[in-house]
């Protein structure tokens, strides 16, 4: 049986606090790699990125590692630095197969790539930053 992201709890919108669902749709689409718009919280309406907690110290474990690995074999020069490469691609990849199912999941504001002047319809300043 494959690890899946069926198992995995909600998280809260860390605008309002609200309880933020991925449904089983969602869950399909990502299992399937097509792409799905980012969930978008029922209390404010803040569009959020979900990523992992801990992926830099999944991808730092698995840096450190394969220059281990590479350093215990007494490789020296570009070999040295080829093999690093090449141990930390596997570590990256074993970990994810192994670890990323079980990490969990972090919820955060998209920054938008155009600054806007934040205003409503009616001329009032929307502010998300409470």
């Amino acid at each position: 049986m494959f690890l899946s992201l069926k198992s995995r709890s909600s998280g809260n919108c860390p605008v309002c606090g609200n309880t933020i669902g991925i449904t089983a749709n969602d869950i399909e689409l990502m299992e399937t790699a097509q792409t799905i718009s980012n969930p978008v919280c029922t209390g404010c309406g803040t569009e959020l990125e979900v990523t992992f907690k801990g992926y830099s110290l999944y991808v730092g474990t698995s840096l450190v590692l394969g220059f281990a690995i590479a350093y215990v074999q007494k490789l020296k020069g570009p070999v040295l630095v080829f093999a690093f490469i090449v141990y930390s691609l596997i570590a990256l990849l074993g970990f994810g197969y192994l670890v990323l199912p079980f990490m969990p999941l972090s919820f955060k504001p998209i920054r938008k790539h155009v600054q806007t002047l934040q205003i409503d319809k009616n001329g009032n300043k929307v502010d998300h930053t409470d």
